[in-house]
């Protein structure tokens, strides 16, 4: 008590009690309003660069703060602003209530505490909502009806209120386990301080003894100090997002260079295992020729350039999740085509993998509008089932982009694989698309068409595995209608002769 009193005589002597006594007056208080209007412009322009809402609150709330304080001012510019617009002290405590309600909604965004738990953002921002609600009917119960006694009702409690849900809210704030809480704990304790030292009670103790302008002095200080820590926070969150976002693109550039020296290292192995082969008989050179073919229709230049753009979207939209999930399933896809283009065969379950991952990856062209689905035999062992690799793809492709893209409503592809006689492995690729008549009518009024060799370079690949085997391989494309004859898909049937031992578990 005695170092209080000390502390309180010093200050009475000192040039700080001067400022404060005086701080409406001699432009100390204009200073702190100026400094809060500066945040308020600067983040509201952050928030139309960033589109990020925690810029968006934090300026309506420090322009709130701003119009609440301004009618404090005695002299000066904003004084005749004040008396001009006639913003007095009946809307001056409307205006402390608002600040103190949007306050919530911009630490609610600020430390997204909506997408970390969905239930503790509600229990924040509702109970707010409804204080501000009241709010409003006092302030125009004062305004429009001269009514006073629920403006003052509301008065007298508010506090009580909002100082409650604020210790209940800084209950989940402690919680999280998020850095950037602590600039919103540190403010806002700092602020509560100031607060503490106005009040009435508190200020007219012995040991503090302060006039309400003194008081005034050392709240405004305190939400110039809460302020900085605010903007000091939004200034970090920020700094992390866009370390994230370059993470996110080196660890794209990385994926990328990894994939061009795989690909590298797969087209030396191509060109040595092609001088191999043109020592060999023709037969064999006529496989390699088929597999050139092949790796060139698979890595078709446009699908990968299409489907870096719809994850550079990803990337540029923040979607750091589908970017690099989609990501990887590229990565994977490419080591996939480029491992198979250099087998001779694989099994059907590594077929139908690859299958899935193309899907996937054009599927984000579609805007994730297609169905696929797979439906397998339980009896069949697609383990151990061989068939040449990448063969599936180009009836992939046709069903998307002729059969698929200019259809309207639900678009689904199903892969249905089945036993033949014991002697084949029965593999249907059935879509719900326009049908080939309809899409042959769109593309005769294309002014340029390519023709697709894909499937005759399937063709000719299914052509030459059948040959080790009695059976011949078939090759069916089914034109699909409904009740009415309209159609309504294609279905394509694969039969590829298996050896039988390997056909059933």
């Amino acid at each position: 008590m005695i170092n209080m009193l000390f502390l309180n005589a010093t200050y009475n002597d000192s040039w700080l009690k001067q400022i404060a006594k005086n701080a409406t007056n001699n432009g100390f208080l204009t200073f702190i309003l100026g400094a809060v209007f500066v945040l308020s412009i600067y983040h509201f322009i952050l928030y139309f660069q960033n589109k990020d809402k925690s810029y968006l609150y934090y300026s309506i709330y420090t322009f709130l703060i701003l119009i609440a304080s301004v009618s404090s001012v005695k002299n000066g510019f904003l004084n005749e602003i004040v008396q001009y617009t006639g913003v007095n002290i009946k809307y001056a405590d409307f205006f402390r209530w608002s600040y103190n309600c949007i306050y919530f909604l911009f630490a609610v965004e600020f430390l997204n505490i909506k997408a970390i738990n969905e239930k503790w953002s509600k229990l924040i921002i509702y109970p707010v909502l409804a204080i501000f609600g009241l709010g409003v009917i006092a302030q125009i119960s004062l305004v429009l009806f001269k009514n006073d006694a629920f403006h003052n009702f509301y008065s007298k409690y508010y506090l009580v209120a909002i100082t409650l849900h604020t210790l209940f809210s800084f209950y989940f704030v402690f919680k999280l386990k998020n850095f950037l809480k602590y600039y919103i704990i540190v403010g806002a304790l700092l602020l509560f301080l100031s607060s503490i030292i106005g009040e009435h009670s508190i200020r007219t103790l012995p040991f503090i003894d302060i006039t309400i302008a003194e008081g005034d002095f050392f709240f405004y200080i305190g939400v110039l100090l809460e302020n900085i820590c605010f903007s000091l926070g939004l200034g970090l969150k920020q700094k992390i997002i866009l370390e994230e976002r370059n993470k996110a693109t080196q660890t794209l550039i990385n994926q990328l260079k990894e994939n061009e020296t795989l690909k590298e290292t797969v087209n030396l192995q191509l060109k040595e295992k092609i001088k191999v082969l043109n020592t060999q008989i023709e037969f064999k050179q006529e496989i390699a020729d088929l597999k050139l073919k092949a790796l060139r229709s698979q890595m078709n230049p446009h699908f990968i350039f299409n489907s870096l753009n719809s994850i550079k979207l990803y990337i540029i939209n923040n979607d750091k999740e589908n970017a690099v999930y989609y990501l990887n399933k590229f990565a994977k896809l490419i080591r996939k085509i480029l491992t198979a283009s250099i087998e001779k065969e694989i099994t059907l379950e590594e077929e139908i993998e690859t299958s899935m991952l193309y899907l996937n990856i054009e599927n984000i062209r579609f805007n994730n509008a297609i169905e696929y689905t797979t439906s397998i035999d339980p009896k069949i062992n697609i383990k151990s089932i061989k068939i040449p690799s990448l063969i599936l793809q180009p009836f992939l492709e046709n069903a998307l982009w002729h059969g698929l893209s200019a259809k309207e409503g639900k678009k689904s592809i199903d892969i249905i694989v089945e036993s033949e006689d014991d002697d084949f492995a029965r593999i249907s690729i059935v879509d719900n698309g326009i049908g080939r008549k309809a899409s042959e009518k769109i593309n005769s009024k294309k002014f340029t068409r390519q023709k697709s060799v894909g499937i005759d370079i399937t063709k000719e690949r299914l052509i030459n595995f059948s040959k080790k085997f009695n059976n011949s391989f078939s090759l069916k494309i089914e034109d699909l209608k409904d009740v009415d004859g309209k159609s309504n898909g294609t279905r394509v049937v694969i039969l590829i002769p298996v050896k039988k031992e390997a056909l059933f578990l």
